[in-house]
């Protein structure tokens, strides 16, 4: 080992060299740079540790500053288990900065992941705008064929979505007082560093996939023929007429892609880099000179709301009636989470502050709804049931005017109607008996839970009684059980979790983010058009008289969407049914500001719906392939696929893969065919095999629209003779039925009616 010392700018090493020396951080900063984005290392850190079994570096270091180093010459992979099992105080350092940079690597991925879809998307809007009004104001239109058929990114080689909690996990055992048995077993920390590195790699290649990908947008945008698109819209622009608001908002789509393309690694050189910098130097100068037109009337200022919502923590602390120790901590707290330069730094010092505000955050809550009871709710405090927020500084002056109105729109919901319910609305309708609270993550709901209380005889017959009744305790069991889990889990970044509204967590533009209950709805459709069966159950027609009381009929039940407080990238299916009734509908939690694409989530959540309910139904046979149903011929197809006729080598190989990133779960795997299925198969393009295709088609048909949109294509003929088949056998059967009702009754009952025209696909 021998000390160095490294000139600011200087270049430590770069993606491609062979690795045969690391370096320990002593003092100073360096930039870690990879496809796609970069980080820092400090003190503690060790250039190179997450590439240290592989032969070449895939990430270039550069020393931000005067920097002190020790340096490790690394002639073999043996040397490197010596060292872990000479030095178990180096050996931690090891791991814990390779599980520190791997953290960053996969939030970077994360968030690149998030904007990519933003600069597509908004690709495809610009490019639309341009269609729809180039003929309008006289321009000559000049379609671009690769624009209308570029698809959305998809790449089979996802980051598993655990790893973040994984290394989270790790970290903390690391950092925790045992670490030392782990330590000890040097050939565990080998096997620790030898998993770390491939993980980072994938993750570097991944991004630098995306990198391409997303070049690829903004070279259409900003760098084809004629200037790109951008200059195609600004032509539209000048001769456009209209109002300055009108103008705006035509600005405002443009500026979007810009603003997205400005975060990525390419925009500080280069020809797209300059580009872009001229784009948007364009764009402000035309929002600064589009003015209103004379004779029309300006718009009354907005008022500004930041003084009202001047020193928001004091205002929610004093609505919850909040004193004493209790209140001086969170204050503190808040503080100091507000003094940190990066907020989603993952070291002990950071986590455990968020550990504490979390442990705070969920008592406030609590205080504050049950007082919201009986006081008139302030714009701060509705904010922070709505959104998590508590505290201007921590969420910038722009976003806290944007949740301000945000909040204002949302009073105007009516969740009984629409069925998509804030956080906030949803404790109110358990508390007036509207809604049952949920079960818990070991799948107890709340009369089991009063059920065990008195079966261990902690309360009393009459107790338990007077306790399902409860208002306030059912509020207290969501809060308890469920609230906490989900919140977590939506947020999708587990390693920076906090349940507070921080700036630095937002991906997006809060307007494009928000989870409206129209976007919910058009969502929905979309799975609907290809799988209109989605959210149908069976039932007895109980009311419809004697005959139909013994037919089981299908009624729709669209679940519960339950917008959690955080802005977060992930949707949770939390339960199939309410309680133990069927003919409920299921629950489905959202961060209210959701910044991945919200129709794949929907679609993923209706996929693991599917496969819940079924096994639901079907009970102990749900993988018992005697008594056909989706889940259990899906079962059979994943466990005798190398035995399957049906299938070549080729696709073989590639089921053998699928399962592996899938963990080797069968429903995890039938939701990944369930998301092809709905965005491709269903529209006529092919893209699964001939096995999942023929189950998933029995078993999510197509309407009776979707049938004659694929009658001719080849590949979908057979299955739909086969369906047509079974719905004339059926459709005979209830013809039957519908004579015997007119005989003895004189009518058709509705049940009937109903039922026939879901067998027919027309719903």
């Amino acid at each position: 080992m021998a000390e160095f010392i490294i000139n600011e700018g200087e270049v430590i090493t770069t993606a491609g060299k062979s690795i045969n020396k690391m370096w320990i951080i002593k003092s100073g900063r360096v930039r870690v740079e990879g496809a796609g984005g970069s980080y820092e290392l400090g003190p503690g850190d060790v250039v190179g540790i997450c590439e240290v079994f592989l032969e070449v570096h895939f990430l270039t270091y550069v020393a931000m500053e005067d920097t002190e180093t020790y340096m490790y010459p690394i002639v073999s992979s043996e040397a490197i288990g010596s060292i872990l099992k000479s030095n178990t105080d180096i050996a931690r350092m090891f791991i814990r900065s390779c599980i520190r940079q791997i953290t960053k690597l996969i939030y970077a991925y994360r968030t690149e992941q998030v904007r990519c879809n933003a600069i597509y998307d908004s690709l495809k809007a610009c490019y639309n705008i341009y269609l729809n009004l180039a003929e309008y104001v006289g321009v000559e239109l000049k379609r671009n064929k690769e624009i209308e058929e570029l698809e959305a990114y998809s790449n089979n080689e996802e980051l598993d979505y655990w790893l973040s909690g994984y290394y989270e996990g790790l970290n903390r055992l690391y950092a925790g007082e045992n670490y030392k048995c782990l330590i000890a077993e040097s050939d565990v920390s080998v096997g620790m560093l030898r998993k770390g590195c491939l993980d980072a790699r994938k993750s570097v290649l991944l991004m630098g996939d995306r990198y391409q990908f997303v070049k690829k947008c903004l070279n259409y945008y900003f760098l084809e023929e004629e200037g790109g698109l951008f200059s195609k819209l600004l032509t539209v622009f000048e001769r456009f007429s209209a109002d300055a608001n009108i103008k705006n908002n035509f600005l405002n789509k443009m500026n979007i892609i810009v603003y997205e393309a400005s975060k990525f690694p390419m925009h500080s050189s280069g020809n797209l880099g300059v580009r872009i910098k001229q784009c948007a130097e364009e764009l402000k100068r035309l929002r600064s000179n589009t003015s209103l037109q004379e004779g029309e009337e300006q718009e009354t200022p907005e008022p500004d709301f930041m003084e009202e919502l001047y020193e928001s923590l004091d205002t929610i602390l004093d609505f919850a009636e909040i004193v004493g120790a209790e209140r001086r901590l969170f204050r503190i707290n808040i503080g100091k989470l507000n003094s940190l330069s990066d907020k989603n730094a993952i070291d002990d010092e950071t986590m455990a502050l968020k550990r504490d505000i979390t442990a705070e955050f969920y008592q406030i809550y609590s205080e504050v709804f049950f007082k919201s009871l009986e006081k008139e709710i302030p714009p701060a405090v509705r904010m922070f049931l709505y959104f998590g927020y508590v505290d201007e500084n921590l969420a910038g002056k722009k976003h806290t005017k944007t949740l301000y109105h945000l909040s204002e729109d949302l009073k105007t919901n009516d969740p009984s109607v629409s069925g998509v319910y804030t956080f906030y609305d949803w404790l109110l309708a358990i508390y007036r008996g509207e809604k049952k609270p949920c079960r818990n993550e070991f799948d107890v709901d709340f009369s089991d839970y009063v059920r065990e209380l008195k079966n261990a005889k902690k309360i009393t017959p009459q107790e338990a009684e007077t306790l399902l009744e409860d208002g306030e305790a059912k509020v207290n069991y969501e809060l308890d059980n469920i609230f906490k889990t989900a919140n977590k889990i939506t947020f999708g970044r587990v390693s920076t979790f906090c349940p507070v509204f921080i700036e630095g967590n937002i991906l997006k533009e809060l307007k494009d983010c928000i989870v409206k209950v129209g976007n919910i709805r058009r969502n929905l459709d979309v799975v609907k058009s290809v799988d209109y069966s989605a959210f149908y159950r069976e039932t007895l027609a109980l009311s419809d008289g004697d005959i139909m009381a013994r037919e089981h009929v299908h009624i729709e039940k669209i679940p519960d969407f339950i917008l959690l407080p955080n802005a977060g990238v992930r949707g949770i299916m939390w339960q199939e049914i309410e309680g133990k009734v069927r003919t409920t509908p299921g629950r489905m939690f959202l961060s209210i500001l959701h910044m991945e694409d919200l129709q794949n989530t929907i679609i993923r959540m209706t996929g693991e719906f599917r496969w819940e309910l079924c096994k639901r139904v079907q009970g102990m046979r749900w993988n018992d392939v005697t008594d056909p149903s989706l889940t259990s011929l899906y079962c059979d197809y994943i466990q005798f696929y190398r035995k399957n006729n049906n299938l070549s080598p080729d696709m073989k190989e590639k089921v053998k893969l699928s399962l592996q990133r899938c963990r080797n779960s069968f429903k995890e795997m039938f939701v990944q065919d369930y998301i092809i299925y709905i965005l491709y198969e269903g529209n006529g393009s092919p893209r699964l095999n001939k096995v999942s295709r023929q189950i998933l088609f029995e078993f999510c048909p197509l309407d009776a629209e979707g049938i004659e949109r694929l009658s001719k294509n080849p590949t979908y003929m057979e299955l739909i003779k086969q369906k047509q088949f079974k719905m004339e056998q059926k459709l005979q059967r209830y013809d039957g039925l519908e004579r015997k009702c007119l005989k003895e009754t004189g009518s058709i009952p509705e049940s009937l009616k109903k039922e026939i025209n879901f067998i027919k696909g027309i719903v």
